[in-house]
């Protein structure tokens, strides 16, 4: 490759590319309940932590839906944030669903005890 400058070709730092902007850092799901439950302590029973959970997860589904309305209305730009809701509300769901499952299996075995 003779005669090839790489020198006249033009550079943009990286961060000015508007995909690759540093990401938010995440609330991590055990911060969450901790500091919910250190909150909560006294003040509020397990049914208000279980209805503030299930209020945040609806939030994650409405917001998802919102957003992938908005990428097929043309309204965002960019692929990556009506994705990364998705999976933010696939992933609340999922928890959600294996918490349910092991709460079930915990009342089934209790109810299976002799006494």
């Amino acid at each position: 490759m003779e005669g090839v400058s790489f020198a006249s070709l033009p550079l943009q730092p990286l961060s000015s590319l508007p995909m690759l902007q540093p990401l938010t850092p995440v609330q991590s799901i055990g911060d969450i309940a901790v500091s919910g439950a250190i909150q909560g302590a006294g003040a509020t029973g397990f049914s208000q932590y279980l209805n503030e959970a299930i209020n945040r997860l609806n939030a994650l589904q409405v917001d998802a839906e919102h957003k992938t309305n908005l990428l097929l209305a043309g309204d965002i730009e960019d692929f990556h944030t009506p994705i990364i809701a998705l999976e933010k509300a696939s992933l609340g769901l999922g928890l959600a669903t294996t918490l349910r499952n092991r709460v079930l299996e915990a009342y089934q075995e209790i109810m299976r005890m002799q006494i």
